[in-house]
């Protein structure tokens, strides 16, 4: 099939045992039937528009940079069986250019989200029940939104399930409703809060909480990651 082969997109997800699953192959069988387009598709910008017409609408509405990114910089998209879990792989040009990925996991891969996954935008939420459950870079918490299965509050990833000490003091939201869903290349927290407004999402550092409108921060986001191709 024209495009990326299976050890070019294996080369851009470090650390993951990632093979290609070609049309016909005994792993087929394993993927969504929605994907069958990429899967069988020998045309890899074909691929591409198949994928992202998987994408919710309403998600992408709110990431209209990203949206376009889709099309314009995404090279090819590849079923993939990551670490033995069936997904897509995105692989577009970075602003080096080099390859950048993301890898968009099946829907059916990740038992039901935390409870405080509810508070999230509910387009996001919408794509990680029907479009990808997780959907990140070869980090598995970077740029995009995690697996459900891990996703966790601050506190529970500072083994402080009762709330981080000093924190709960100062803060206006506890550790214990903060559940972080993604990160960038550093030390910035993007969290789901209750107690936030609808459409918002708490970005966190260093234990400073600031709360912002979820989609043009996540379409940031998602846009950096073509500056950190590494």
């Amino acid at each position: 099939m024209a495009g990326l082969s299976g050890t070019e997109v294996a080369a851009t997800l470090p650390g993951w045992a990632t093979t290609l699953v070609e049309p016909g192959s005994a792993d087929a069988v394993r993927l969504p039937g929605q994907w069958r387009a990429v899967l069988e598709d020998d045309d890899p910008a074909r691929r591409r528009d198949a994928a992202r017409t998987l994408w919710n609408p309403d998600l992408l509405a709110l990431l209209p940079r990203f949206a376009d990114a889709l099309t314009t910089r995404v090279v090819d998209v590849r079923t993939c069986l990551v670490d033995d879990l069936p997904a897509l792989v995105y692989v577009a040009s970075a602003d080096d250019g080099s390859h950048v990925s993301w890898i968009g996991f099946d829907p059916r891969s990740s038992p039901a989200a935390p409870p405080l996954w509810d508070s999230a935008p509910a387009p996001l939420r919408r794509f990680v029940r029907d479009v990808h459950a997780g959907f990140t870079s070869y980090t598995g918490e970077s740029f995009g939104v995690v697996r459900p299965v891990d996703m966790a509050t601050l506190a529970d990833l500072a083994d402080e399930p009762d709330g981080i000490p000093g924190w709960e003091e100062g803060a206006d939201i506890s550790s214990t409703r903060l559940l972080r869903f993604t990160r960038d290349s550093g030390a910035l927290h993007y969290c789901a809060s209750p107690d936030l407004p609808p459409g918002q999402i708490a970005l966190v550092y260093e234990g400073d909480v600031e709360g912002v409108d979820a989609g043009p921060e996540l379409d940031r986001l998602l846009m950096s990651r073509f500056l950190y191709p590494a």
